[in-house]
C-alpha cells in the first residue's frame, strides 16, 4: 500500500462547512505542490485510453489482413491515429473538468 500521510485531503468530511461543499478548480489543481500529481494523471488517463483503444480495436489486424495495407502505411496509420487519440484524450479530461 503507497503512503498517503504526505498528501492533503480537500476538506474535512466531518465538518460541514462552506469550504467543504464549494467545487475545486483547476487552479487549484495546479498550484507549485499538487502540479505534478496532476499531469501525472492526465498522462496516466490519456495513456490508459489510448491503450483500450489499440488494444481492443486490432486497428493493425483490421489494416493488414481487411485492408492488405503493407507494414509501412500500417505503421503510419497507427502512429497518427496514437497520437490523435493521446492529444484527444488529454483535452477530454481537461474540458470535463471546467
Amino acid at each position: 500500500m503507497p503512503d498517503d500521510r504526505r498528501f492533503a485531503v480537500y476538506g474535512d468530511a466531518n465538518a460541514a462547512t462552506d469550504e467543504n461543499t464549494t467545487r475545486g478548480t483547476w487552479s487549484e489543481m495546479l498550484v507549485r505542490r499538487r502540479r505534478f500529481l496532476t499531469f501525472a494523471c492526465l498522462v496516466l488517463a490519456g495513456l490508459n485510453f489510448s491503450g483500450y483503444q489499440f488494444y481492443s480495436g486490432f486497428i493493425t489486424t483490421y489494416l493488414m489482413t481487411i485492408r492488405h495495407f503493407d507494414a509501412s502505411v500500417t505503421g503510419s496509420f497507427v502512429t497518427v491515429d496514437g497520437a490523435g487519440t493521446l492529444v484527444g484524450s488529454v483535452l477530454w479530461g481537461v474540458g470535463g473538468g471546467l
